[in-house]
């Protein structure tokens, strides 16, 4: 399992394989547990890294998201909300107000915080998680928010929820 995270690239299909091949998912909590924490370290600098280094960090987050059971409906308006500032770049422009935009950015951390706060606890990992991935990012986009920016947090965020399920993750 470690040396399919280690590898750069990392390998989706191996890791899947590991993953999927696991009777106890939380016997990985702590292999890809450690990974994550290094991967939250290295994504402070979100918008220096390649396209490259960021999905292996999207894959990193999404299967430490699968180990920890998150379901991808609990976090429905926060995904729909980075659909929606993404439609305001592609069909509106830069024309769109930067304020309106700072505005949803702001709206998804809340509503990420919110999604935290109403969990049970069995849950409630797996939503700190992410929260921790992402919030750090949406506060430095929404700090600087340029299209080309929002279209790396919003590839990033695309590309956890595809590995996720890609990984074994569900919908509920």
């Amino acid at each position: 399992m470690s040396e399919a995270l280690q590898k750069k690239p990392i390998d989706a299909v191996r890791l899947r394989e590991a993953i999927s091949s696991c009777k106890q998912l939380n016997s990985l909590e702590g292999v890809i547990g450690k990974t994550f924490g290094k991967t939250l370290t290295a994504m402070e600098r979100f918008f220096e890294a390649t396209p490259r280094e960021r999905l292996d960090w999207a894959i990193v987050v999404a299967a430490y998201l699968r180990v920890l059971n998150l379901k991808t409906n609990q976090v429905r308006k926060v995904l729909d909300l980075s659909r929606d500032i993404y439609f305001d770049f592609e069909f509106r422009g830069d024309h769109s107000s930067e304020e309106r935009i700072q505005s949803k950015l702001m709206r998804m951390r809340f509503l990420l915080a919110y999604s935290v706060g109403k969990a049970d606890r069995r849950d409630v990992k797996a939503l700190e998680a992410l929260h921790k991935a992402l919030d750090p990012i949406l506060l430095k986009v929404s700090a600087s928010p340029t299209r080309e920016n929002f279209e790396a947090v919003y590839d990033f965020i695309q590309a956890v929820i595809a590995y996720h399920r890609f990984l074994g993750g569900r919908e509920k």
